[in-house]
């Protein structure tokens, strides 16, 4: 290999972590790498989401009320046309 650079072996690192295991953020923190703080902002926004219930696998326990349950649509509808 005649012709190399030192970023050849920032990517030969990262390429030997990621086959021994190395979880990719802490790959991409060991190279430095500017992907790696806009991966933290997305786990900081998937971790408040979940707080909130809303992850992809929350979709599937999401359910629409049957037709003859009262919904807060419908309790708010009811006491805004006894109001007027």
């Amino acid at each position: 290999m005649k012709d190399w650079r030192l970023h050849d072996l920032r990517r030969t690192m990262r390429t030997l972590h990621a086959q021994i295991g190395t979880p990719a953020h802490i790959g991409e923190r060991l190279i430095n790498h500017a992907v790696s703080i806009a991966n933290r902002q997305a786990e900081i926004m998937m971790r408040i989401a979940s707080e909130f219930g809303l992850t992809p696998a929350s979709r599937s326990r999401i359910s629409t009320p049957a037709s003859s349950e009262r919904t807060l649509f419908d309790i708010f509808e009811n006491n805004r046309n006894e109001t007027d």
